[in-house]
């Protein structure tokens, strides 16, 4: 499994990662969560790469 990475400076809170694969990115009590477990890694990738701010990365 890769490392996924989230740039809070970047982000747009467009919300495509957590409507694309809600298990594994969410907001736990206010914060942003990521859960690399929950979903394969193409998922991962295709949801990262819909990202329009470029705030999440992802490196294998």
């Amino acid at each position: 499994m890769g490392k996924i990475s989230w740039d809070e400076k970047s982000c747009q809170h467009a919300g495509n990662c957590v409507k694309g694969l809600p298990n594994v990115f969410k907001i736990d009590d206010g914060r942003f969560v990521i859960d690399g477990n929950a979903a394969s890694a193409e998922e991962i990738k295709k949801v990262v790469d819909s990202c329009p701010s470029g705030a999440l990365k992802y490196k294998d």
